[in-house]
């Protein structure tokens, strides 16, 4: 202890001490627990079908937005690929990102075409995700267990099979 002349009192300096400490103790805590209610953990999973890669990492963000997520974590979104949310969606803890990596390919089915986007391999997992039905007598080139390329072009032709029956008068003679 000393004597402080100001107060006229004797002032514990032990005590002002600890006062101090107790005082950036809990203000660290309260400033951090703020801090970690900011915090999210996310999943993120990258699909590149192409490649037969998939990557899932688990991470922690203060980002609010999935588009501030990915551009923090270095994920480009190209033309053809796929979120699985909205990159305007907020993001919430626990959050799970699903980038799937996408293709472009051009369709013909029957003189008609179509500019088709798959994040799937092969041809009959890209057809079963736009939705492109074709039965077993239908002409697909390159056949379906095809590898689906950058800017390929897939022709369908649509096969019918009928049977007619018509009644036609066949002219003849009688010979006796």
């Amino acid at each position: 202890m000393f004597f402080d002349k100001k107060s006229n009192k004797y002032v514990d300096v032990f005590t002002k001490i600890v006062a101090v400490f107790m005082s950036v103790i809990i203000f660290c805590l309260l400033t951090g627990a703020v801090i970690d209610e900011q915090t999210k953990r996310v999943t993120l999973v990258t699909v590149d079908s192409f490649a037969d890669s998939e990557k899932t990492r688990e991470l922690t963000t203060r980002q609010n937005l999935v588009a501030e997520f990915l551009e923090e974590n270095e994920i480009e979104i190209g033309e053809f690929d796929r979120v699985n949310m909205l990159l305007e969606d907020e993001l919430t803890d626990g959050a799970e990102v699903v980038v799937r990596k996408g293709r472009m390919f051009t369709l013909n089915i029957d003189g008609h075409i179509e500019i088709i986007t798959t994040t799937h391999k092969t041809v009959k997992e890209a057809f079963d995700e736009a939705g492109v039905s074709v039965s077993q007598t239908d002409i697909v080139v390159p056949g379906l267990d095809s590898e689906v390329v950058q800017d390929m072009e897939i022709s369908v032709t649509r096969v019918s099979h009928q049977e007619i029956t018509e009644d036609v008068a066949i002219p003849f003679t009688t010979k006796e």
